[in-house]
């Protein structure tokens, strides 16, 4: 039996998915694109008893990347609002 869980992305929309397959191997994925920036979110898992733990981080890429000059600073709009640019294909 296949059980999934949900975890709110803390920026953007959608859901980290953890699905666990009933031989016991567990995956991470996202249930949305991301049209923005790239994210990532540190996931914990710990026992019922609480005597172990691991961590990991789940990383998505995004739509968008950040305009930066030649000497790559940041460019930012009259408001100081960070520029961005949609990625080709």
């Amino acid at each position: 039996m296949e059980r999934i869980l949900t975890i709110p992305w803390r920026t953007g929309a959608g859901n980290i998915l953890i699905t666990e397959a009933a031989d016991g191997i567990v995956t991470l994925s996202s249930d949305t694109p991301n049209t923005h920036l790239a994210r990532s979110q540190t996931v914990r898992f710990y026992t019922l008893s609480g005597d172990a733990a691991v961590q990991t981080s789940v990383r998505q890429l995004g739509a968008r990347v950040i305009l930066r000059d030649n000497a790559t600073k940041v460019l930012r709009d009259k408001n100081g609002l960070t520029l961005t640019v949609l990625k080709d294909g």
